[in-house]
């Protein structure tokens, strides 16, 4: 008898905008409507620049962003997660994504910071 593979269930955008609006705080997702969330998911699906962190077909995580082609960095622009180890899955989805590319993003209290060795970047997530 041949095994069969089960795979994950997809995921649905309107589950993603769910999840917003659920564990969004402070200035992580801020101020957007639903309808906003479901444009800018859909349009991000199709970009190639959002990630979606699950654990047991639930989703823990949401990670948003922007390439920047012509200077070859990823702006990590909103990321939401419930999960610990999600930031560092989500950041090794965006390096499989974006290959050689460097990421950066807004931390609180600190600023824009800039990973332009991501491999070091995913050891240090992978302490945390």
């Amino acid at each position: 008898m041949q095994q069969q593979l089960k795979l994950p269930r997809r995921i649905t955008v309107n589950e993603m905008v769910d999840f917003v609006l659920q564990y969004r705080r402070g200035k992580v997702f801020e101020d957007w409507t639903a309808q906003e969330l479901l444009i800018t998911f859909r349009s991000a699906i199709i970009e190639n620049c959002i990630g979606v962190d699950t654990q047991d077909n639930k989703i823990v995580g949401i990670g948003l962003g922007e390439p920047n082609h012509l200077y070859r960095i990823f702006h990590v622009s909103n990321i939401l997660t419930i999960s610990k180890g999600s930031v560092g899955r989500l950041s090794k989805l965006f390096q499989r994504l974006y290959p050689g590319w460097d990421i950066q993003g807004n931390r609180r209290n600190i600023g824009l910071v800039r990973y332009k060795n991501t491999t070091r970047l995913l050891t240090l997530l992978e302490r945390v």
